[in-house]
């Protein structure tokens, strides 16, 4: 029987976090942002702003970031996701990522 809640988060008293293969995603998890040469253009930290039993809400500032023609972005280990300096203004310069389904 499927109850709706998301088996790779856990959202309690403490705050909303990963579990399981994705317990190193929660609060304080560092966030990394280069360019498409991959020099570090600024770091930072997830903050746990909400969550449910089917998804967390994290927010991360970053500071002084200049405009170069790619990003990628990194949070703990997980691969790079990568955006043009187009798609970040298109999306005010902001970004959803999804973890689990």
């Amino acid at each position: 029987m499927d109850t709706g809640a998301n088996p790779s988060i856990q959202n309690n008293t403490s705050g909303c976090e990963g579990i399981g293969g994705y317990s190193d995603i929660r609060s304080g998890t560092g966030v990394t942002l280069k360019d498409g040469g991959g020099k570090v253009l600024a770091t930072s930290f997830l903050d746990s702003v909400s969550g449910t039993s089917n998804s967390c809400v994290f927010k991360v500032s970053l500071a002084s970031v200049p405009e170069v023609p790619f990003y990628t972005v990194e949070i703990s280990h997980r691969g790079q996701l990568s955006y043009s300096l187009a798609d970040m203004k298109t999306q005010d310069w902001s970004l959803d990522l999804t973890l689990g389904n």
